[in-house]
């Protein structure tokens, strides 16, 4: 049976189910596997969920296939290891009060950066940028308010 040498690996992290599937000349070259998706996708589907994914992540690791959890958003903001390379920022906002979004992730020892301020409001940065970045005058940027093109907050 043709078989591509990196699926070899993945079938050592499998189930019996599973490696049966990888065994049968249906589904042996990668084209067959694409055409035959319909039907292998919940027969894999229904395979993965009867484990936890910690199992899967860790047999298919220990047959060297890269592999990494899809986490939720509260998996990851909960992890330790977020929190010590402080990647989860809280700051006030005008608005909504606190936000939590996501720090630097580069660390430079010499110039270390760090998340200031929150994201602005719609309108927020307008006038200044407007002004400052465009040349545009006081009563053009007024004339735009008027005329809805542009928005302010002011």
């Amino acid at each position: 049976m043709p078989q591509l040498q990196h699926d070899l690996p993945v079938l050592h992290a499998m189930d019996e189910a599973l490696r049966d599937l990888g065994r049968d000349d249906r589904y042996a070259t990668n084209a067959q596997r694409v055409t035959s998706y319909a039907v292998l996708r919940p027969l894999v589907a229904d395979a993965i969920l009867r484990q936890p994914v910690d199992r899967w992540v860790a047999r298919l690791r220990e047959a060297s296939v890269p592999a990494g959890a899809v986490r939720s958003l509260d998996d990851v903001f909960s992890d330790p290891q977020v929190a010590a390379r402080e990647m989860a920022v809280t700051l006030p906002h005008a608005t909504i009060g606190s936000i939590t979004m996501l720090g630097v992730p580069v660390k430079l020892s010499a110039t270390p950066g760090r998340v200031r301020t929150p994201p602005p409001r719609l309108g927020e940065h307008t006038a200044s940028v407007l002004r400052e970045d465009a040349g545009v005058d006081a009563a053009a940027l007024d004339r735009l308010v008027a005329a809805r093109v542009v928005r302010m907050v002011r």
